[in-house]
């Protein structure tokens, strides 16, 4: 599902939640062109582990439009906690968690990084598994950051939970 809205440039991505925010934005494009391309790795609160998803965002100047469609890995039932689930690919506009964002690196993007990253979404969606730790929300937005050339964090107890991963993510790039 894709949201359409009036161009904002990057503001699309900034919705102002209680609590504080860490935000940083890097640009990867080795060129310019009419349209512009966003991968916001993104960190929620709201749970007692939180959740972390990515966000696909493009601005169209000629049709001063942006679109934006964000996705996160989930386990369909259970928790993943003492063994693999059954996960999914769901659409974060869905799960009703964007206004609880607390961490965001925003980069910026030729259309090949949009595309690898969108082709990484496609094949974990196919996988359809879930296990924390392994195959989780983190595991998945690390999977896109690796795609798209970004330098990640190792996976321990420092990165366990997802704002803690991106704010990793955040001082490696």
């Amino acid at each position: 599902m894709y949201h359409i809205i009036p161009m904002l440039a990057l503001s699309i991505f900034i919705v102002v939640p209680a609590q504080a925010q860490t935000v940083k934005r890097i640009d990867l494009r080795n060129g310019s062109g009419i349209s512009t391309f966003y991968l916001v790795f993104a960190a929620r609160e709201g749970s007692p582990v939180g959740h972390a998803f990515v966000i696909w965002g493009s601005d169209d100047a000629d049709k001063q439009m942006c679109v934006q469609n964000a996705f996160g890995l989930y386990p369909q039932k259970g928790k993943g906690v003492f063994g693999e689930v059954a996960g999914e690919i769901a659409n974060e506009s869905l799960k009703g968690g964007m206004s609880k964002i607390s961490d965001r690196l925003i980069v910026i993007v030729n259309s090949w990084h949009h595309s690898k990253a969108e082709s990484i979404r496609r094949e974990w969606a196919r996988r359809g598994n879930y296990r924390v730790a392994e195959s989780d929300c983190v595991s998945f937005i690390d999977a896109v950051a690796r795609a798209i050339g970004l330098k990640t964090p190792k996976r321990s107890l420092s990165t366990l939970k997802p704002q803690w991963y991106v704010r990793e993510l955040m001082k490696l790039n």
